[in-house]
């Protein structure tokens, strides 16, 4: 996958500890989906598998925000029950780790969405 050259200058337009932590998660989208095309929009990095959104993630000054559409943080509700999250996002305080297995089951999960057209 070619990274996309807006979302190289939205990493490095936030703090090293920031820009850290996004390029964990990207790294971690690139691993799991390979085939995914990186995108910048709505002001933040996008995954898009099979012409499908996969994953949004966009960083703020308190929080990382994880946006993996509605039906997916539906079937996680339990394990996101300590975080601040909506219908279809989820925050991630910068104070705190990031949830990395529970952030890849999630994007598993979508990947498997997409892949059976769920």
């Amino acid at each position: 996958m070619l990274q996309n050259e807006e979302a190289n200058k939205y990493i490095n337009s936030f703090s090293d500890e920031v820009s850290a932590r996004l390029m964990l998660l990207r790294n971690m989208v690139l691993k799991l989906a390979p085939d995914a095309a990186e995108e910048f929009s709505y002001a933040m990095i996008g995954y898009t598998l099979h012409q499908k959104p996969l994953v949004y993630f966009g960083a703020y000054k308190k929080h990382l925000g994880m946006y993996a559409l509605p039906h997916t943080h539906a079937a996680f509700a339990a394990q996101l029950g300590s975080y601040k999250s909506g219908k279809g996002s989820v925050q991630f305080l910068h104070s705190q780790d990031l949830p990395l297995e529970l952030i890849s089951n999630m994007i598993r999960f979508r990947i498997s969405t997409i892949k059976t057209g769920s």
